[in-house]
């Protein structure tokens, strides 16, 4: 986060508390993305989520591409910081949802652990390479990065297909549709037959009493005042 010794940026020459404000930033931004990721899953799809994740990313690590050799001014690197601290926690749980509606019914455990598995290997590869790539140019290293989000785009818009909940998780959402719409039926005729109970000119008859909760099972008299 800082490059006091310019080894690879001539602006980045900031204190070490410049790079705990941003890990501190960061923390924030990841909290509020998952506070966000809560409203936003009611109205967007998982595929569209874990797209707009992507192209978060592949923005973000455009933003910080030095253009210049090693200049990168500070105040769009922390716009690209910013932008790239919300893109991954914006995209890990999604993904991770996506792919479950995807294996569906299978073992889910197995699909799991090969996902984890291959995401370790680019967790113990990653730190290596970037730290090379960095050392030729910052370029490589965020330049490489913005080009697998772009592939990572291309793929997920031309395999959009593919990319549709398995058959048994869409027979599970249409039922739970199918018992909520029967559900919200039911209310609708019990408010309707309440309203009806209150009016002084209605006596409920026999169908009624026994659609109508207890506590409003009373009779009328001619006049409608209750009994």
């Amino acid at each position: 986060m800082t490059d006091a010794q310019h080894v690879y940026t001539n602006t980045l020459d900031y204190p070490e508390t410049f790079a705990y404000l941003l890990f501190a930033a960061a923390g924030v931004l990841s909290v509020l993305t998952f506070i966000c990721l809560k409203y936003l899953n009611k109205y967007v799809s998982d595929f569209n989520l874990v797209l707009i994740s992507s192209i978060l990313g592949l923005v973000g690590f455009l933003i910080v591409i030095d253009y210049t050799p090693k200049i990168i001014e500070p105040a769009r690197f922390i716009i690209g910081f910013c932008v790239i601290s919300v893109t991954f926690p914006f995209g890990r749980g999604v993904t991770l949802s996506l792919f479950s509606k995807l294996i569906g019914d299978h073992k889910a455990g197995t699909y799991m652990g090969w996902m984890l598995a291959i995401g370790a290997i680019s967790r113990i590869i990653g730190p290596f390479w970037s730290v090379q790539a960095l050392g030729v140019s910052p370029a490589l290293t965020f330049g490489l990065t913005a080009a697998l989000f772009l592939v990572n785009i291309l793929l997920q818009i031309f395999c959009k297909d593919s990319l549709q909940n398995h058959w048994s998780v869409r027979i599970k959402e249409h039922e739970t549709r199918e018992q909520s719409d029967e559900g919200n039926e039911e209310v609708d005729d019990t408010i309707e037959i309440l309203q009806k109970t209150r009016s002084p000119r209605f006596t409920p008859g026999s169908e009624a009493r026994g659609r109508v909760p207890n506590k409003f099972n009373k009779g009328y008299n001619m006049k409608g005042k209750m009994l």
